[in-house]
């Protein structure tokens, strides 16, 4: 709420509750859509996620990926019936551990071959009311080693470390102000033989 305020709105926020978002996504009573959103984050941990390691097998990988996707799509389309709010959804952020190493990325099957081709099926979703957060590139530029707390995931089930609420709300902040329509537009262009014809600095304000 204090981050939103930088931005110029107002953020009321009503949490759905710890892992709730399949229950409340499909349920036919839920008092949680009678509120009128303008938007809703869905925010969702490779952990949530129903990932079969196969090391080396494409044939069970891709339909891995494939049972994720469907699994994340139909909880969107599910919250498309109840609602017509903007849906904002994060792609998945990798954990830091490494099986294979540097092959890791490369082989079949593994945790960061299904999330990263997981990411490019979700990029999929995007339309005019649903925003895919590039959430995975946002933690890339401090470090997966950084962002993942095996701790404070273990105390309190919470994905990233709390030093980075700051920058993760503020980066939300921006997408709502985007679709506000309260975003900045600066125009940055040169002057000499732009706005003028001549050098300023060589010919002087009298011969330009």
């Amino acid at each position: 709420k204090a981050t939103s305020l930088r931005y110029n709105i107002y953020l009321d926020v009503i949490d759905a509750g710890y892992n709730q978002l399949v229950q409340i996504a499909y349920s036919k009573n839920s008092s949680f859509f009678s509120k009128n959103f303008d938007a809703l984050v869905i925010s969702i941990d490779y952990r949530s996620l129903p990932l079969s390691l196969s090391p080396g097998d494409k044939e069970m990988s891709q339909k891995n990926v494939n049972d994720c996707f469907n699994y994340i799509r139909n909880i969107i389309l599910e919250f498309r019936k109840k609602t017509n709010s903007h849906i904002i959804l994060q792609n998945i952020v990798a954990p830091t551990e490494l099986i294979f190493g540097s092959y890791e990325s490369q082989l079949v099957g593994t945790t960061r071959w299904l999330i990263k081709n997981l990411n490019l099926e979700i990029l999929k979703l995007s339309s005019e009311t649903i925003q895919v957060w590039d959430l995975e590139t946002l933690a890339s530029t401090v470090g997966l080693g950084n962002w993942n707390d095996s701790i404070i995931w273990n105390n309190a089930k919470q994905p990233f470390s709390t030093k980075f609420i700051p920058l993760y709300v503020d980066h939300l902040c921006r997408i709502f102000s985007a679709i506000r329509g309260k975003n900045r537009r600066c125009l940055i262009m040169d002057l000499d033989n732009t706005l003028w014809g001549g050098i300023i600095g060589d010919d002087g304000v009298e011969r330009i």
